[in-house]
């Protein structure tokens, strides 16, 4: 399956914009101002810093369309160059902005077969994984994920009588799907596994994070997913599809990696796009670096994908 970014940024907002009809009035009205303010000094005869003590509080005429104030200082012609500050501030904002924007043709393929999931790997031959240098980050604590006691009681819980390494694994992510809410609210980028399971909520992070905790427990070895997926459902109801989605997968000896996403309770299909794996967010966080300067005011993310025949 093939996926390609869908319009720009700018025409996307443009079509956005075009559909709301208050905001394209807001449009004209921003755009009356700006070349109000921009043509404000050939409009009025007088300075903004002008003052006439002999026309204090003047009203309104077609010598001082806004009167004047306590110093007899024309108002339109402070009032416009008010406006200008304001434009100059506002195009220095624009200009010290951050804006990170990718596009990507990406063709995916389908590793799972739907009509015969591993089963029959029993969780006894987790032992021998242990030794494995390739698996062995994936079954010790890592900068979000904390094997306890705690955590270990909850995950021996959750399972059952199952003694399947896949069956235990995706009752794992029935489990958080059946019983965390997503929440978007609640939690931030540094939220601890620990702290998601007492409370139950958060996004695809924090559920991925949860499962982590309780595969490994289990001795399951389990690596965070970081990527996007294409919603294809009717009606858009999968959860996370508007920003970075995160999964996690699980290594069935013999079978290999198995992605399941607890955010949407899915095994992972070719609609979903893999940036990186890791052993948690940390390892593999799809913008990383250091910011100086002052704090931003604003930080929006957005995401697009879409099928490439569509």
């Amino acid at each position: 399956m093939s996926f390609q970014p869908s319009n720009s940024l700018g025409k996307d907002a443009w079509l956005r914009l075009r559909a709301n009809r208050m905001a394209m009035l807001s449009l004209f009205v921003l755009i009356g101002i700006f070349f109000v303010s921009l043509f404000g000094p050939v409009l009025s005869s007088f300075s903004y810093e002008e003052q006439n003590l002999d026309k204090v509080f003047h009203s309104p005429d077609r010598e001082h369309l806004f009167g004047t104030d306590n110093l007899g200082r024309d108002l339109f012609a402070r009032t416009t160059y008010g406006g200008r500050i304001s434009l100059a501030v506002g195009l220095l904002a624009t200009l010290v902005s951050l804006v990170i924007e990718s596009r990507s043709v990406v063709e995916t393929s389908s590793r799972v077969d739907f009509e015969n999931f591993p089963y029959g790997v029993n969780l006894s031959s987790l032992s021998k994984m242990e030794g494995v240098p390739e698996w062995r980050d994936y079954l010790q604590a890592s900068s979000y994920v904390e094997i306890n006691p705690k955590v270990w009681r909850m995950a021996v819980d959750l399972c059952g009588d199952s003694n399947d390494v896949f069956q235990t694994a995706y009752q794992v992510m029935e489990f958080i799907y059946k019983n965390f809410e997503y929440c978007k609210s609640t939690t931030t980028v540094n939220t601890h596994a620990n702290e998601v399971l007492a409370l139950r909520r958060g996004v695809c992070q924090d559920f991925a994070h949860a499962a982590l905790a309780l595969c490994r427990c289990l001795g399951i070895p389990a690596r965070y997913v970081s990527g996007y997926f294409f919603d294809h459902t009717r009606g858009q109801k999968m959860r996370g599809a508007e920003a970075s989605h995160a999964w996690i997968e699980v290594m069935v000896n013999g079978y290999g990696w198995f992605g399941l996403d607890p955010t949407n309770n899915r095994v992972v299909d070719d609609t979903y796009v893999i940036l990186g794996t890791g052993r948690d967010y940390g390892d593999v966080a799809p913008v990383t670096g250091s910011y100086y300067g002052p704090l931003p005011s604003a930080f929006d993310v957005t995401v697009r994908v879409k099928r490439k025949d569509s």
